[in-house]
């Protein structure tokens, strides 16, 4: 019987995530970017990057939705999202159908 390899789970942020896949990606989309009267709104003093802090919101949100697509495009496999922001986690909950697709042959 073959063995498979397991490769150790890991952590990392969007400079140690570029460029690698994980068969399973968990994200935390954090207080820096939420979705608040149907639109996303950048919050730059919730940045965990230090020189991202000084820019308005109108300047950070280009990098928050990106640096977030970057995160979110790793798994391979799955890809499990988690917010700080209620509003915010309704709105991703609302885009998942309660219904899984069915795949035909």
């Amino acid at each position: 019987m073959r063995q498979i390899r397991r490769s150790p789970p890991k952590i990392g942020c969007i400079y140690t995530a570029q460029g690698l896949e994980y068969h399973h990606a968990g994200v935390i989309i954090g207080p820096d970017l939420t979705w608040t009267d149907g639109r996303w709104q950048a919050h730059p003093q919730h940045s965990r990057d230090e020189n991202l802090r000084h820019l308005t919101p109108d300047q950070y949100l280009p990098y928050a939705l990106n640096t977030y697509r970057v995160l979110l495009t790793r798994g391979t496999h799955t890809t499990h999202i988690h917010t700080t922001h209620p509003d915010t986690q309704r709105f991703l909950t609302s885009l998942i159908p309660s219904q899984p697709p069915t795949h035909q042959p």
